[in-house]
């Protein structure tokens, strides 16, 4: 679906530009459509900004996408799970046994775990962390002393079934649609102030926050066309915009996309589908775990076109990636 303020013409055209960009590569792109690109992007700039006039603007395209549940008993997933929007089920991990974990049980119980920190490009603040191995001790040791390198993706949970004890299993899957695939938990463990730039994939999330504070702010899936996305042959996508800068010349359009801003607390959960915009921020030391599924009908769903794309990136290819990302030692592919 394409956002509300963006004329279908215009969207077409950007759209042919995406997938140009993924199939020529970014050098022969800018060479044959950068020309073609400004001019679209100055053109719709100028409608926007006459469309700012009018009230009935901020009314259709200002929409909130983000529920809050605060009883969870009362919830029926199977009946909310396929909404396009947001959803916060405050408290739902709250007595889970996972509810125990901390840095130090971390330390204590996994100490000399190999742990692999990744710095994939435009998952990882640019220039903080190098891709290697460390030993979860060593890793929680320079957490605690304000290091701001990050673990994040790891499949430590989904390797370890006795970590896996720790979430209500039966409660997650009932996220899981008909025909899902590539079940798989993520843990991240990040100290305060360190965060992951805007990104999206093709999965849907279930992400618990276990321990500390979370910031997430969310942006629809078609926003893409307003926060500057570039199509570069990867399994997720990303931009180098900053939501949090007053510094953004190469963004002109990005202050009209629509986003919703959410704060996560120990026993939280959030759920969001596929190809939603994220930016994360640790408010504060902090411990979480991603549930994930692909589902083939609610990626076309979030978008056709990244969809497409998803299926053929060769960086590496997502077979390949799907495949190889189910053995230890292979945290890296997924990523590359």
């Amino acid at each position: 679906m394409k956002p509300l303020a963006i004329h279908s013409w215009d969207w077409v055209k950007y759209n042919a530009l995406f997938l140009s960009e993924h199939f020529l590569g970014q050098s022969l792109y800018k060479k044959l459509f950068q020309g073609t690109e400004k001019s679209l992007i100055s053109r719709v700039e100028s409608k926007l900004e006459s469309q700012l006039k009018n009230p009935k603007f901020y009314h259709h395209h200002y929409e909130s996408f983000l529920e809050t549940y605060e009883n969870v008993e009362n919830v029926e997933i199977k009946k909310i799970r396929t909404n396009s929007k947001v959803q916060l089920f405050k408290g739902a991990a709250a007595k889970w046994n996972c509810s125990s974990w901390d840095l130090d049980y971390f330390k204590k119980n996994y100490g000399e775990k190999e742990v692999t920190v990744l710095n994939s490009d435009g998952l990882f603040e640019k220039g903080v962390q190098q891709f290697g191995s460390t030993s979860m001790a060593q890793y929680i040791d320079m957490l605690k002393k304000g290091s701001k390198v990050y673990l994040k993706f790891s499949p430590m949970v989904h390797h370890d079934s006795s970590l896996r004890k720790g979430f209500d299993i039966d409660w997650l899957e009932q996220f899981s649609m008909p025909g899902s695939f590539g079940r798989k938990f993520f843990l991240f463990i990040g100290g305060g102030n360190t965060l992951t730039p805007i990104h999206t994939a093709l999965s849907n999330t279930v992400f618990v926050q276990v321990y500390g504070k979370k910031k997430w702010t969310f942006w629809v899936p078609n926003d893409r066309f307003f926060l500057n996305v570039r199509a570069n042959r990867r399994a997720y996508f990303y931009t180098d915009f900053d939501p949090f800068s007053d510094q953004n010349p190469d963004f002109p359009l990005a202050k009209y996309a629509n986003k919703v801003e959410v704060t996560l607390e120990a026993g939280d959960v959030l759920w969001f589908p596929g190809f939603f915009w994220h930016h994360v921020v640790n408010e504060i030391d902090s411990i979480g775990v991603a549930y994930k599924t692909a589902h083939f009908p609610s990626a076309l769903k979030g978008s056709i076109s990244m969809t497409l794309l998803s299926f053929l990136a060769t960086k590496p290819f997502l077979l390949e990636s799907l495949i190889k990302s189910n053995f230890k030692n292979n945290e890296r592919v997924f990523l590359e």
